[in-house]
């Protein structure tokens, strides 16, 4: 849009400019004598301009010179003619004689036919002005010999030219590339000493030609001729010489910046910006080749001075590729479409005028390639450029390396941290990191809930100081000062590894019985304490179950010793009996014996029948067993001690219930069990009722008694191995009938439970949850039955 409009003013004010120089060819038609003066002119012109003195926004050369000279030989109009045609013709040779002339500066269409334009149009409007000043000083007919008297106008031909040409160039670069601007005022110093000294020497000039004639004015001509191409070399040469240190320069800055970060982002961003400063870099990308997954990655690509987002893809045929592929630069300035075509690659992209590519290797590897581009301008880059382009990927190699390298180990330890911390925060163990002079450096939920300080922020705090009341977190460990000092010292002594471990009893929420261990932290050279680690971890489950185990050991040992020693009395009595011949009251003696092994076995087929059902070893024999005759057979077990103790036992069972579809003989041992109990604990003249009832597809069965009821503080654990209630009955039990029914009852999918109250007389009732057979299976067999029966 600004290009347009740069070059719709120029043209019109250029078209403006030759209106008036045909208007004033009218008014002061030129002699015909000065046609080839004029010719002369432009062809120095040609030369001067395009031998000139390049720059950033512009070139300075001996025009001034010729501009004054023309005009004191020729007079004003037929001087701004030859300005107007030479700028043109300029334009013209810059455009088509690039190559040739070695123009470094490429410029598309649009803006050199603009710059060709507002060239003309000044270069014309300055040598007026200029005459216009140098008339205010000398009112004679330019063309007449000289006077000293044109020196001091001079001066004032060079300050109007001057000021009308850098005032136009100002408002050009003002409006339309406001970026050469500040350049090109930085400038104005050197260059006005380059174009203003010569024109003191232009009388000298313009007296040779008024008084030796063309031929002597056209060896001056070949001699300025030479001047501009001497100097014109010269300042090639030292372009090279600047440009060589300013790429010396700019690789240094290159490598200073590659090497002061590690993330991939900061690094490519280092050497974007580095070769922005070297060359042209309108449209810049850094594309990674991941040989793992295969595809080909844009992590940093610059459009216009806009950071884009341009989507990761699998290698296809284009540009990138062709160098990935062949590990060699591309360079396209001219003809991209055709060149495209002649490498039969396809386009990707936007069509550009001038691209340039290099491999990013790492010795045998390719990491990616480095590309500029430019979308509007042809031969915006060069070999220079890409052997620059090439040692900058070079540098940048390594770095892509070692910040891939780095990415890769940030996010494992990244990973790690996370790991580490989520078991940190989620252990049940509590955890405290102390320094070297043990101030708190880390501690965890766990930990702070151990010691009941949660809530509190104890980091940085010493464990001996801290909290000031109700204890120091020391005390809280079961420390004294000189108990941890004289640990602290133990671990040094004892070398890295080593660890002290203790129980200790913590109070807080309840009473918890604590293993802590504590142990030296070194460095990673293993050869220096950095701190102290203390880990509390929560054995009062631990501890209760050796109590369990201590306890079930006295009691297996009290219950096998009791009829173990009525056994061994009764064998005893029997050997007697036998020595002495007293064989009628042998047979008791034997019957005592006997009842107490099969009271030994009984309790040990319990412990092994438990064991096998908590580790779900036991086949289940299902079958259908009719609930009303497992219950009578249940009871007609005990029909002896219920008549002795004056018991009433019914059995309560409706008629129409389907059968259970359960292991026979393990289930009557469970209700044995139960009403085994019920028995226990009824006192004469009791009640005790075996019951059943349908629940859905489940049925319940239970056993209610008028014994003393459960204490509700028994209730919970009542299912425990070797639980025994508080109630005295006629016998003791061996805690492991009830915990035999659980096992069976969840073995059968199903459970069990007591309701009881507590008090006296109301007694307990403990209900069975077990299955039955399938109503739609009952129905199948049913009509089985009655069809073999009519059979």
């Amino acid at each position: 849009m600004k290009d347009s409009k740069a070059l719709s003013v120029t043209l019109s004010i250029s078209m403006a400019m030759l209106v008036v120089l045909i208007g004033a060819t009218a008014v002061y038609p030129p002699s015909a004598t000065l046609f080839l003066p004029m010719l002369l002119f432009v062809v120095l012109i040609l030369f001067s301009l395009s031998f000139s003195i390049t720059w950033a926004s512009g070139m300075a050369s001996m025009l001034p010179l010729l501009s004054a000279t023309s005009f004191l030989v020729m007079g004003v109009v037929p001087a701004a003619w030859v300005m107007f045609v030479g700028s043109l013709l300029h334009g013209f040779i810059r455009f088509r004689f690039r190559r040739q002339l070695r123009i470094a500066q490429v410029l598309d269409k649009s803006k050199l036919l603009s710059r060709t334009a507002v060239n003309a149009f000044n270069n014309t409007l300055s040598t007026v002005i200029g005459g216009l000043f140098f008339r205010l000083i000398i009112s004679e007919q330019v063309g007449s010999r000289f006077s000293l008297d044109w020196i001091g106008a001079l001066f004032y031909f060079a300050l109007g030219y001057f000021l009308v040409n850098y005032g136009i160039i100002i408002l050009y670069l003002t409006f339309f590339e406001r970026l050469q601007l500040k350049s090109f005022i930085s400038r104005i110093p050197q260059v006005l000493t380059y174009e203003a000294a010569p024109i003191i020497f232009t009388p000298f000039v313009a007296d040779v030609y008024t008084r030796l004639g063309i031929g002597y004015f056209a060896l001056f001509s070949l001699i300025v001729v030479g001047f501009s191409i001497i100097t014109h070399n010269l300042d090639r040469t030292r372009q090279g010489l600047e440009w060589r240190l300013q790429e010396l320069d700019g690789l240094q800055m290159v490598g200073q910046a590659l090497s002061s970060s590690l993330e991939m982002d900061k690094v490519l961003q280092a050497i974007y910006e580095q070769v922005r400063s070297l060359m042209p870099a309108d449209t810049f990308y850094v594309a990674l080749y991941d040989g793992e997954s295969g595809q080909i990655s844009f992590p940093f690509f610059i459009r216009e001075g806009e950071v884009i987002t341009w989507p990761s893809r699998r290698p296809a045929n284009g540009l990138t590729e062709y160098v990935l592929r062949t590990r060699c630069a591309l360079l396209i300035s001219e003809n991209f479409e055709q060149r495209l075509s002649e490498l039969k690659l396809e386009k990707i992209g936007v069509i550009v005028s001038s691209w340039l590519g290099v491999p990013i290797l790492a010795g045998e590897q390719v990491l990616g390639v480095i590309s500029v581009q430019s979308v509007p301008q042809e031969g915006m880059h060069t070999r220079a450029h890409q052997r620059l382009l090439e040692t900058i990927a070079t540098q940048a190699a390594l770095a892509i390396q070692n910040a891939r390298l780095y990415a890769r180990i940030n996010s494992f330890l990244h990973q790690r941290v996370q790991e580490l911390n989520s078991v940190f925060r989620t252990t049940q163990d509590g955890i405290l990191l102390l320094g070297r002079h043990w101030e708190m450096l880390a501690v965890n939920r766990a930990f702070s809930g151990y010691v009941g300080l949660i809530g509190v922020e104890p980091l940085g705090q010493k464990i001996s100081k801290w909290p000031e009341d109700g204890g120091t977190l020391l005390t809280r460990l079961g420390y004294s000062v000189q108990g941890w000092r004289q640990d602290c010292q133990k671990l040094l002594q004892d070398g890295e590894g080593a660890q002290l471990k203790k129980q200790i009893v913590m109070l807080g929420n309840g009473e918890r019985h604590v293993a802590r261990t504590v142990t030296a932290v070194y460095d990673a050279n293993h050869a220096q304490v950095m701190g102290w680690l203390i880990v509390l971890r929560d054995v009062s489950e631990e501890v209760e179950l050796a109590r369990l185990r201590e306890e079930m050991m006295h009691m297996l040992v009290h219950d096998l010793r009791a009829p173990l020693s009525i056994l061994m009395g009764a064998l005893e009595m029997g050997r007697t009996h036998l020595l002495t011949k007293q064989v009628d009251q042998l047979s008791e003696v034997l019957s005592m014996a006997e009842q107490n092994g099969e009271r030994m076995l009984r309790l040990i087929n319990d412990l092994l029948d438990i064991y096998k059902l908590e580790h779900e070893t036991v086949p289940l024999q299902l079958q259908w067993v009719p609930v009303r005759l497992l219950l009578q057979d249940v009871g007609a077990l005990f029909a002896t001690i219920v008549q002795e103790s004056q018991l009433n036992m019914l059995v309560d069972v409706p008629d129409g219930l389907p059968p259970l579809h359960v292991d026979h003989d393990y289930v009557m041992r469970l209700f044995y069990n139960l009403v085994d109990n019920a028995v226990k604990f009824t006192p004469d003249n009791g009640r005790i009722r075996l019951w059943a009832t349908l629940d859905d597809s489940m049925m319940l069965v239970g056993v209610s008694d008028t014994g003393p009821g459960i204490s509700p503080s028994v209730l919970p654990r009542l299912f425990e191995k070797f639980e025994r209630g508080d109630a005295v009955g006629r016998r003791r039990g061996t805690g492991l009938g009830l915990p035999y029914c659980k096992l069976v009852a969840e073995a059968h999918q199903g459970e069990i439970w007591v309701e009881s109250d507590g008090e006296a007389g109301q007694g307990s009732t403990f209900i069975v949850r077990l299955p039955v057979v399938p109503a739609n299976l009952l129905e199948r067999l049913h009509e089985q039955v009655v069809n073999q029966s009519g059979g």
